[in-house]
């Protein structure tokens, strides 16, 4: 009844109405992605990242089987929730990272400061915990200022 009014008032003004699915906005500092995830998730993420190291774990399944996990600590570039650098760790089922132990210590030493995408991002949630998954990782040709100056876009184009 109340969206009809709506809809009846903004015909009336020559206004376009559209129904929002959008919550407003709660801020929860034990959760944060998850409160900042009012749209999909790389939009509470940002989509560009500074690489700070990576590890590869063991994970078994339900069947007993093991399998690699790439995991990949890096800090957000270009979010619009979440404040510039804030960290997150990204993990990718059936890969191992593609750092080497050189490339890791590199990466501490600061010699190299890599800016990263990730593929088809995800969050899940379970009790009071989140974590963020991907399809894959890709080492970009641009410097963290110049992610830093680039809004989301929600997807980042393979080079070459």
């Amino acid at each position: 009844m109340a969206e009809e009014n709506t809809r009846n008032r903004a015909q009336a003004n020559n206004e376009v109405s559209t129904p929002s699915t959008f919550a407003s906005k709660y801020e929860s500092t034990r959760l944060p992605l998850t409160s900042a995830l009012q749209r999909p998730t790389v939009y509470a993420t940002g989509d560009l990242f500074r690489l700070n190291g990576s590890s590869t774990e063991e994970v078994e399944d339900k069947d007993g089987n093991v399998a690699p996990r790439a995991v990949y600590n890096v800090q957000a570039l270009n979010s619009q929730h979440l404040a510039l650098g804030t960290n997150l760790t990204f993990k990718i089922k059936g890969q191992k990272s593609v750092l080497s132990e050189e490339d890791n210590l590199a990466l501490l030493e600061g010699k190299t400061i890599p800016v990263v995408a990730f593929d088809n991002i995800r969050l899940w949630q379970v009790g009071a915990n989140e974590g963020l998954t991907a399809d894959g990782m890709r080492v970009l040709s641009i410097s963290p200022a110049q992610a830093i100056s680039n809004r989301p876009q929600g997807l980042i184009f393979k080079e070459g």
